[in-house]
């Protein structure tokens, strides 16, 4: 372990604070994790990370790196403030290689199509796992490997498969009985057999035609009031328990 940098300046310092930015997780492949909760996360998921950024009084970070096989560079505060995407960010910053887009298996899938709140993404994520869901994300969805959705995610990227879903068209001729979330005029109870494919829309216009042409079933959750929809998240978590049952 180096001395302790205390420079936003140094080359190290730099090429991690580049991953914030989608260009530089993709022209690095690499993915930035910021605070205890995702180090844990992968740590549990048996990641090792390609080297830990923490603070000098982070004992517990510290400890853990002891154990496994790693880099630990520690570092200032200002300089953890300058690598962190987060306005407050707790240490360590943490970067691993992005894991790659697991294959489409029989179970239940949650395909976010063309989500593009990183706040909602991860909260699909973090319920999907919860439920044992795996999730799919379109091409013009958020990038779920951004730090906001893995904020959002609490750690669930490495809890579940995360599947590059490029076709629809292909969804639907697989194995999986592809259910459409819809706002109006669906069914409140979906009865056909698993695995369950659940397209969820974009949080500003929901599934076109198009992409509800490619579902063999379309679900809609009653409600009581005036609201039109519901928050995309919210949607899928409601759709995923209820699917799940």
């Amino acid at each position: 372990m180096n001395e302790i940098i205390s420079s936003s300046k140094n080359e190290t310092v730099k090429r991690v604070a580049r991953l914030k930015r989608s260009r530089g997780r993709r022209e690095s492949g690499d993915v930035l994790l910021e605070g205890p909760n995702l180090f844990d996360a992968v740590n549990a998921a048996g990641i090792v990370p390609a080297i830990v950024l923490a603070t000098p009084d982070d004992e517990r970070t510290i400890s853990a790196c002891s154990r496994i096989d790693t880099v630990l560079q520690l570092v200032s505060d200002h300089v953890l403030a300058a690598m962190a995407d987060a306005a407050h960010p707790r240490s360590p910053v943490v970067v691993v290689r992005q894991p790659l887009s697991a294959a489409l298996s029989e179970r239940h899938v949650v395909v976010m199509v063309d989500i593009a709140d990183p706040g909602n993404a991860g909260t699909i994520i973090r319920t999907a796992a919860a439920f044992g869901w795996a999730v799919g994300y379109t091409p013009n969805t958020v990038d779920v490997w951004s730090p906001k959705t893995l904020r959002a995610g609490a750690g669930a990227h490495f809890a579940t498969d995360l599947i590059a879903v490029d076709d629809l068209e292909h969804l639907a001729s697989g194995a999986h009985t592809v259910v459409a979330a819809v706002a109006a005029g669906g069914e409140r109870t979906v009865s056909a057999s698993g695995p369950y494919a659940l397209l969820v829309g974009s949080e500003a216009h929901g599934l076109t035609p198009t992409e509800i042409g490619h579902a063999s079933v379309r679900m809609t959750i009653p409600m009581v009031g005036q609201m039109e929809s519901l928050n995309a998240s919210v949607a899928a978590g409601i759709a995923m328990f209820h699917l799940s049952g």
